[in-house]
């Protein structure tokens, strides 16, 4: 799990994106992004957060928003996030849809 900043804003959004490709590129499958500490998100860390997804997906991965502040989960519902990438509302919830989402084949 990475645990995401406070404020992400247009300038911080790259550093959250290289942070998060860096961990994906590390191979990992499941990426749960901890957003319980963010209470700001702007449409261009909603824009990066989407895009995370995107590349997560191609590489067979996915990317979950774990535990937004009301704040945050407002903003990803007004531009439409939660309809794209998974927004759970705790770590309990975000394990279940993983499990319940088969991403790769089962062997």
């Amino acid at each position: 799990m990475v645990k995401l900043p406070v404020d992400i804003n247009r300038a911080r959004s790259a550093q959250v994106r290289q942070v998060l490709a860096r961990t994906l590129a590390d191979g990992v499958h499941v990426l749960m992004a901890d957003m319980s500490a963010t209470v700001h998100c702007d449409v261009a860390a909603a824009r990066m957060l989407m895009l995370m997804h995107t590349r997560a997906s191609a590489r067979g991965a996915g990317l979950w928003l774990v535990a937004p502040t009301p704040p945050v989960r407002a903003v990803l519902a007004s531009l439409g996030v939660d309809r794209i990438v998974p927004v759970c509302p705790g770590l309990d919830d975000a394990v279940t849809d993983v499990l319940r989402r088969p991403m790769w084949p089962h062997h």
